[in-house]
């Protein structure tokens, strides 16, 4: 008996060490610029380090007001794997209520941003014990470990004289690195709470070719959705039918559109019900006439009198035609200089 105690004091032990020696100590320090956009100059930085299993964010630092960066920001350098782990922050530290959140995502140091604040300056210390790490939600680390670089505009409409605190519309609209309009997401704007997606696509031209109707998602988080799933989500929601509207270019630089379709499988492109585009110039058919305005000033009043002069020579305008398959006559429109 004294012999299996021995053995499972022995294997407890043993346990216990290979659970403090389960992150070696580590240290590493970063500049200020590497957490904060530089706008103008700074010093200070931010230290990483790891001492019995518990990591920690040491900051010290001034610099011009400026926000923090967002995404994946600063390798940790650490030669093993460190778990994906938010660093939490505690009620009363420096960062409480300023909008910033941190992770560590694939051995990298990463910052989120909610409503966040511009900053001349950052103190305190964050931590986290690293075998029990704090997972980060399943829409926050997909949004982390697959970011890339992008420009958002957030617009708030407070609800009522509390403020942040009160009932509150927020939608934030997302760019790509060429400033196009990516995705346009209502926070919390379902009757559930969950956010709702306006997405966007475009061609190899730059050109937009497809927007969606509104997508609901199952994140209440407003972070942008992974371009590659939107397809997906719109098909799954609208029962397999296109849940986008659709333009076809010319093949020139004049960017005209030839044919746009509507969601539904009743409207897709090349489903028959599309609008389609034709442009040419107007010929002696079209006979377009040339009417000349005479004002008469009688008694303090101008009085308008038109009159046909003659009509507009072959190749003198611009004709855009619209084709409509629902039982219309197709529409004409001749124009020049883009006047009607």
């Amino acid at each position: 008996m004294k012999s299996i105690s021995k053995i499972i004091l022995f294997v407890f032990l043993l346990t216990a060490l290979a659970v403090k020696a389960q992150f070696s100590n580590y240290s590493k320090y970063y500049n200020w610029d590497v957490f904060a956009n530089n706008n103008g100059g700074g010093g200070g930085g931010v230290t990483l380090s790891i001492t019995n299993n518990v990591l920690n964010l040491s900051f010290s630092g001034g610099f011009s007001e400026t926000f923090l960066k967002q995404g994946k920001i600063a390798a940790t350098g650490y030669p093993g794997t460190l778990p994906n782990t938010e660093v939490p922050i505690p009620a009363g530290s420096f960062f409480t209520d300023k909008g910033y959140r941190f992770f560590i995502i694939d051995n990298q140091i990463a910052i989120y941003h909610d409503s966040s604040m511009l900053l001349t300056a950052f103190s305190g210390a964050l931590s986290v014990n690293l075998t029990a790490p704090v997972a980060p939600s399943s829409d926050v680390y997909s949004y982390l470990s697959n970011w890339t670089p992008q420009n958002k505009v957030t617009f708030t409409q407070y609800l009522s004289d509390q403020g942040s605190s009160g009932n509150k519309k927020t939608s934030i609209m997302y760019y790509d690195g060429l400033g196009r309009e990516l995705q346009n997401i209502a926070k919390g704007a379902t009757p559930s709470g969950k956010d709702v997606i306006f997405s966007f696509e475009y061609d190899s031209y730059g050109r937009k070719v497809k927007d969606y109707l509104p997508i609901p998602t199952v994140q209440n988080s407003g972070l942008l959705i992974d371009p590659g799933t939107i397809s997906g989500l719109a098909s799954s929601f609208y029962n397999g039918e296109p849940a986008f509207s659709e333009k076809v270019f010319e093949a020139s630089p004049l960017d005209r559109i030839t044919m746009q379709a509507a969601p539904g499988n009743d409207w897709k492109k090349n489903s028959g019900h599309e609008m389609k585009f034709e442009y040419g110039i107007n010929t002696t058919t079209d006979n377009v006439k040339k009417y000349d305005l005479t004002l008469l000033f009688d008694t303090d009043i101008y009085n308008p009198s038109l009159s046909i002069n003659s009509v507009y020579t072959t190749g003198s305008l611009a004709k855009e035609l619209l084709r409509m398959k629902i039982g219309l006559r197709p529409a004409e429109m001749i124009t020049q200089q883009r006047n009607l």
